[in-house]
């Protein structure tokens, strides 16, 4: 129907795709991997292109065992107090894979396993570590340095060094300290 409903627009518009709040927010919220979407097709940086709709109307049930990426806008997040979903109103279960593992890997080939780095998470709450992915960039092995692309913010903390014994769900202590820029400044390490 999605399909159909676009190729109207299309033909009354001259040619010229919508704009589509649902995809435009998916391009605006991952622009490291995602270029832009003309509707039909999400267009990643690296130019790979995946349909946005199989055109077929699907059932819950249908959308979670075959989804695409129109599906997972289907139900969207309500505003307001958070209430108990109802039957088949639970947003965010529907997810087309080929999406997930081009943006974050094959988990099934350890390709996120390698991304994840532990850092504390809300350590005013308890305080305990947690695995995020993360992309690293250029590293400097004589700076001992690493550019982070995506999956930190500036001020997290995280945790360096491999330690077998800290893993995910681990309660940790954030010990004052200096940050990276503070220790790249005075030139000690």
């Amino acid at each position: 129907m999605r399909i159909a409903l676009l190729a109207a627009a299309l033909l009354l518009t001259g040619g010229v795709a919508q704009a589509d709040p649902a995809l435009d927010a998916l391009v605006a919220a991952y622009p490291d991997h995602l270029a832009s979407h003309d509707g039909t097709t999400l267009v990643w940086k690296d130019g790979t292109r995946m349909k946005v709709s199989d055109g077929r109307t699907k059932t819950f049930e249908q959308m979670l065992d075959d989804p695409d990426i129109d599906d997972q806008f289907a139900i969207p997040y309500p505003l307001g107090e958070p209430k108990k979903p109802g039957t088949n109103e639970d947003p965010g279960r529907i997810r087309y894979e080929p999406l997930f593992v081009k943006m974050y890997g094959d988990c099934r080939k350890g390709e996120v396993t390698k991304r994840l780095k532990t850092i504390p998470w809300m350590p005013k709450r308890g305080g305990k570590a947690v695995q995020v992915p993360v992309e690293l960039g250029i590293r400097d092995e004589f700076d001992q340095s690493v550019e982070v692309r995506s999956g930190l913010s500036a001020g997290d903390r995280v945790i360096v060094g491999p330690s077998r014994t800290i893993v995910s769900g681990t309660k940790v202590q954030v010990m004052p300290g200096p940050t990276l820029r503070q220790e790249g400044a005075a030139g000690s390490r």
